[in-house]
């Protein structure tokens, strides 16, 4: 629920990057929660959120 709101809040690209970055994947709103799923963008911009 947590990403669903931060999507409304911010935007779906965001919520996708916390998702990947926090690798949440057991049932996911976005298919972002694994590099292998992830759009290119997201995973740069999961990688940025944690370095």
């Amino acid at each position: 629920m947590a990403l669903t709101l931060l999507a409304d809040a911010t935007d779906v690209p965001t919520a996708q990057a916390v998702q990947l970055a926090i690798e949440y994947d057991p049932e996911p709103p976005f298919d972002a929660g694994s590099p292998v799923e992830a759009p290119a963008a997201r995973r740069e911009a999961a990688l940025a959120m944690i370095d």
